[in-house]
């Protein structure tokens, strides 16, 4: 799956049962951005809960619930002024089970950024501890040459913000929460953005 890919919208499902059945396989791509005006709004900061993990959707107003299936769940927010798309995501996967995170968390990136539209321009990945269980850090750029916009093909980069860990319950299941912006320079409001959101997805009460 490749960043910005179109992506058709989950129908005939309510957001909790879709998120329920995003969690059986499957992931999405990098900061999609199609679709916009057919998505439902969110709620700033609305609670998704799961039997695995819980999420919520980021905290600013303006994003649209774009991606609720089994390849997972995804918000989307376009700035009609300056053309900068965010989305933020929590895809799910399920790595060989031989492979460390580390090496998962490489695989992962690797698979979302492939063919001659893309080109890597910076990845940086980095074992934290910032939770009790296993997780990667990761930061990357990725020139989209021709990035599809209201004023016609263009190449744009998309700055990735991402926190991938495995489930320390469910150790089949390694998680990726992403934040990535499209376009414009990868200020402080990317940085405070993409952290408010990966500290709203995590275990739920108890677990």
């Amino acid at each position: 799956m490749k960043p910005h890919r179109q992506l058709q919208t989950s129908r005939g499902l309510t957001p909790s049962k879709a998120f329920i059945l995003w969690l059986i396989l499957g992931s999405m791509a990098w900061g999609c951005q199609s679709r916009t005006n057919e998505a439902p709004a969110v709620e700033p900061g609305k609670l998704f809960a799961g039997p695995y993990v819980n999420i919520h959707a980021p905290a600013s107003a303006g994003w649209k619930l774009y991606q609720a299936d089994k390849r997972g769940m995804g918000f989307i927010r376009r700035d009609a002024t300056t053309g900068v798309t965010w989305a933020a995501e929590v895809l799910i996967s399920r790595p060989d089970p031989k492979v460390d995170l580390l090496g998962a968390a490489r695989t992962i990136a690797r698979e979302r950024s492939q063919g001659e539209r893309y080109r890597t321009l910076e990845t940086r990945f980095e074992v934290v501890t910032e939770r009790p269980y296993p997780c990667v850090r990761f930061r990357g750029t990725i020139q989209d040459t021709r990035a599809q916009t209201p004023k016609g093909t263009v190449s744009l980069p998309i700055h990735v913000r991402s926190l991938i860990f495995r489930h320390p319950v469910e150790t089949k299941l390694v998680f990726e929460v992403t934040f990535s912006q499209r376009g414009g320079e990868a200020g402080p409001e990317l940085e405070s953005a993409a952290e408010s959101f990966i500290k709203g997805v995590d275990l739920p009460p108890g677990k």
